[in-house]
């Protein structure tokens, strides 16, 4: 009874652990490992256990601004069971990527972008037992081309961040409830202060959604799709300098 007592307080309770195949995570791929769970001091029912994939978003207001944790995706792993006492128990995972998870590795000193998987045990009549993973995500082929450009261009990447919101397009709309800018800036004086690039993803395009921050004349905005067949760093070069002629 001792030991139940304990247990149900989270000591010497059933423990997970999720262990995350880092061979190169990027939108849209696929997130391979395992989950770890280890049994405690006596036999505990599980009521469930799910992997949730989350990212930090920018939430406006009429007040200001502030942060929150979004859920991108979330995939049940298993249902009710019983964990026995000592009991090692591992599960595999194998889950895709949202297309529009945000990206973590980039060149920029100002990354505030933060993408973390979180494994939640729950418990029966005890504290419940999880584990927060954050995963380093990887520019697709797409998105690397487009920050070569840029930079080729004269713009280097100075901030990046997830907004709350949707984006919509006459060519896509996005889908998660959050979405990722890419803030450049020009590294000589000249006519556009600023550009902001976000993105969305169908099987043969990834849509750049740009905002142009010009002196004197204000923003404006612009859709361009680039195409995965013939993608190539020239090819997106040459249709961004068009946009910012």
């Amino acid at each position: 009874m001792f030991r139940s007592l304990l247990a149900a307080a989270g000591i010497g309770g059933a423990q997970v652990d999720t262990r995350i195949v880092r061979s190169r995570l990027v939108p849209g791929g696929m997130l391979l490992g395992e989950v770890v769970l280890k049994g405690g001091a006596v036999d505990q029912i599980i009521e469930g256990l799910q992997l949730v994939l989350c990212t930090e978003a920018e939430v406006e207001t009429d007040n200001g601004e502030y942060t929150t944790a979004h859920v991108l995706a979330h995939w049940p792993l298993n249902e009710r069971f019983v964990l026995r006492a000592g009991e090692t128990m591992t599960i595999p995972l194998n889950s895709k990527l949202p297309d529009e998870t945000p990206v973590t590795a980039l060149p920029c000193r100002d990354n505030r972008t933060k993408v973390w998987i979180e494994t939640r045990l729950a418990i029966a009549s005890a504290i419940d037992a999880s584990d927060r993973d954050p995963l380093q995500v990887e520019p697709t082929e797409a998105m690397q081309c487009v920050i070569a450009a840029m930079g080729a261009l004269g713009y280097a990447l100075v901030r990046a961040d997830v907004e709350a919101g949707y984006l919509r397009t006459h060519v896509a709309n996005s889908q998660s409830g959050c979405y990722q800018e890419l803030e450049f800036r020009p590294q000589s004086y000249g006519g556009i202060a600023e550009v902001e690039i976000s993105f969305l993803y169908d099987a043969h395009a990834t849509h750049l959604v740009i905002e142009v921050d010009r002196r004197h004349r204000g923003d404006s905005y612009r859709v361009v799709s680039v195409p995965h067949a013939g993608l190539s760093t020239a090819s997106v070069q040459r249709q961004l300098a068009e946009l910012f002629s």
